[in-house]
């Protein structure tokens, strides 16, 4: 008897938030393996991270590199301001 196919299950924003941490930011690139490793296709997650970004579950990271593009990451809760150098 041949075997029956699972349905495909829809990942949701739901199932990459869970991918990140509550306390602490993480990188994109870290985010994005965990998330895949998950079962969630690597081009579907940017999607779900953008539509995270705009409804406000999500917060967008910059660390300034020297010679390089910044590193982005992701948390939970907004990137505090830079303090002021006396």
């Amino acid at each position: 008897m041949p075997e029956t196919k699972k349905a495909k299950r829809i990942h949701t924003k739901a199932d990459v938030l869970a991918h990140v941490p509550p306390e602490n930011p993480i990188a994109k690139d870290l985010l994005r393996a965990k998330a895949n490793g998950a079962g969630i296709a690597l081009n579907k997650i940017n999607p779900m991270l953008a539509e995270l970004l705009d409804d406000g579950s999500l917060h967008q990271w910059r660390e300034n590199r020297p010679g390089t593009n910044p590193k982005i990451s992701f948390a939970r809760f907004p990137q505090p301001e830079p303090e002021l150098i006396k």
